[in-house]
């Protein structure tokens, strides 16, 4: 049989996986064999109500290479979605009273209306892999092939690019982020970001974020420094300000705005090649991390919430990604200006007994864990684990601590951090940093950390940040 090019609307229900199966089943009737399949090209339907990320991708004649890869690949496929179908819609908008505070009184919060399915990709463009040698995608093959078999060489031999451990595989994968950022959310402060004005970065580090990717075991950092030319935000960069050791990826503009919208999800052009090498891993991001606890989850990422003063947004236990928790709604307090915390929000779940969060993936080596909280009456007494061991027994968040100092696992507030525009959180007597335990990362497993209340009676706990210290 001649071989056949398939043009096909793109649709989130028209094509099945192709790469893990020998048939391509399209509108669940006509069945292909992929052996007579030379190509796949999508289109835009124009009868879908959507504009998705790949779909856009597509037409963007600046990023066919990077669309090609994405297509090679099959993680095209990861991106056909737009909500969670399965999501419980007899919850929709139903509001609950939430107790706010030791004496408070309750406010409403609001089950989300639908569960939305979201993605962040960094692209270079056609003329930033010319710049570096690659014209075609053999080229873009070869050239990942030479930095992940020197990062992964147990991997050297897999040729499927659809392969996960494949070097193409990684390289397109790590460019994609399981959530949808604008560009004045990628990281906690910068300069188009009025929302956090409030909130300025210290003298000592350069306010970043760290994400998972969808890279197996790959994080990467997202961080704002002051001062630099050009400005703006920059991927695995490590330094203060301008004074850099690692310079990074910068976000380019693109007709004067950086943002590339669609209805599930957003992109970016980047100016050079991006990557999670030797570099990355042991230079970058061998430091400490300081992560907000909604950034562990995507679905909290995905409520949008680096607004001012929006209302409570609930989502039922068990559609929240990376956690786990007996409590049945998991609750994110958006950002207000009165909120002493790490990027003016925290993370609650009424009832709660057990929380299980699945940590960000560390590089190899050995790291400490801190929880990043403010002491008060209404907050439990908890134990920790990582992967189901014992870490700390009966940690009391309730207590006013008289001496820090005098404790090796207590720590003040972060110092870096200014609230109020001007005051560090180290100056508030009742924010602190614990160290709820350790591991030893070998940079190709997940971790998980458990925080089992064991005195159970209290109103709510906004549970703030996380810190990943290197030891």
């Amino acid at each position: 049989m001649r071989k056949l090019i398939i043009s096909l609307f793109l649709v989130i229900t028209v094509v099945s996986t192709v790469q893990s199966q020998r048939l391509l089943i399209v509108n669940d009737s006509l069945a292909i064999d992929v052996k007579d399949i030379d190509h796949i090209s999508y289109a835009a339907d124009p009868q879908s109500p959507y504009r998705l990320i790949c779909e856009q991708l597509a037409m963007d004649s600046k990023t066919t290479l990077f669309y090609q890869a994405l297509q090679m690949t099959g993680l095209i496929d990861s991106l056909l979605v737009y909500e969670d179908e399965n999501y419980p819609t007899n919850l929709s908008g139903q509001a609950f009273p939430v107790k706010q505070g030791a004496g408070g009184g309750s406010v409403p919060c609001y089950y989300l209306t639908s569960r939305p399915r979201r993605f962040t990709v960094f692209v270079e463009t056609d003329s930033v892999f010319r710049a570096a040698g690659i014209n075609n995608i053999d080229d873009l093959k070869a050239w990942a092939k030479t930095v992940y078999d020197e990062v992964f060489p147990q991997d050297a031999s897999i040729s499927d690019p659809t392969n996960r451990c494949n070097s193409l595989n990684r390289f397109v994968s790590y460019h994609i982020l399981r959530h949808a950022a604008g560009y004045a959310a990628l990281t906690p402060v910068n300069d188009r970001n009025t929302i956090l004005a409030n909130h300025m970065p210290g003298t000592t580090s350069d306010v970043a974020t760290f994400y998972e990717t969808m890279m197996p075991f790959a994080s990467l950092k997202c961080s704002y420094p002051r001062g630099v030319k050009p400005d703006g935000i920059y991927l695995n960069r490590r330094g203060l300000k301008d004074n850099y050791t690692v310079r990074g990826i910068h976000i380019m503009q693109d007709g004067g705005d950086y943002d590339h919208w669609t209805d599930n999800g957003d992109y970016f052009y980047i100016d050079s090649l991006l990557v999670y090498d030797k570099t990355t891993q042991e230079k970058v991001l061998h430091d400490i991390w300081r992560v907000d606890f909604k950034d562990l989850s995507p679905d909290l990422l995905n409520l949008g919430f680096r607004q001012e003063e929006s209302p409570l947004i609930g989502i039922p236990g068990g559609y929240v990604d990376n956690i786990d928790t007996d409590a049945e709604v998991v609750i994110l307090y958006p950002h207000s200006t009165y909120w002493l915390a790490y990027e003016g929000d925290a993370v609650s779940c009424p009832n709660m007994k057990r929380l299980t969060v699945k940590l960000p993936p560390l590089p190899a080596g050995q790291w400490q864990v801190r929880l990043g909280y403010s002491s008060g009456a209404e907050r439990p007494v908890i134990n920790t684990y990582i992967n189901g061991v014992l870490q700390f027994s009966n940690i009391d968040l309730r207590e006013l601590k008289q001496s820090v100092d005098a404790d090796d696992n207590l720590f003040h507030g972060p110092d870096d951090y200014f609230l109020n525009g001007s005051i560090p959180m180290s100056s508030y007597t009742h924010n602190y940093r614990i160290v709820v335990g350790s591991l030893s990362s070998d940079g190709s497993q997940d971790y998980y950390l458990t925080f089992e209340v064991t005195i159970p009676e209290f109103d709510y706990w906004p549970i703030d940040f996380l810190e990943f210290v290197p030891i």
